[in-house]
């Protein structure tokens, strides 16, 4: 799995580096919140998703939406397929934060992470998150 592109201008692999020391900062305010999209191996049914928050409060995202994405699709604008579930998080925790509960028949190869609120109202600091799929059923 690979980001394919965010909103910001950082760098947002670092969610996905397997390095808790370091952080995906989006680096600028939003109206709208901040997107990552992601993009899996093949075609397939995400059933959880979850994140390691840096547990300052400010940065901590507060709420966030997961979406189905389109290849090529304007990354914001629900990516491009729709929200599939919105998500509450508990910010000033160091633990990991989840997610679950939308169709679980849903196929796709991007997957987007939208974060529409943060604790503080500043740009999310996010060290990993992770995505649960299931390979899709042909």
């Amino acid at each position: 799995m690979v980001v394919v592109d965010t909103d910001c201008t950082s760098n947002a692999e670092m969610t996905m580096d397997n390095d808790i020391a370091t952080a995906w900062n989006c680096g600028s305010n939003s109206t709208d919140g901040w997107w990552l999209r992601y993009k899996m191996e093949a075609h397939e049914t995400v059933v959880s998703f979850g994140y390691m928050p840096v547990g300052d409060r400010v940065h901590d995202p507060l709420t966030y939406d997961i979406a189905k994405c389109g290849d090529g699709v304007d990354i914001g604008a629900a990516c491009g397929g729709g929200i599939l579930g919105s998500c509450n998080s508990t910010i000033g925790q160091t633990n990991e934060q989840t997610c679950e509960g939308w169709p679980s028949n849903v196929v796709s190869q991007y997957w987007g992470l939208h974060i529409t609120s943060t604790g503080g109202g500043l740009p999310p600091l996010i060290r990993e998150v992770y995505w649960l799929p299931t390979p899709a059923v042909e």
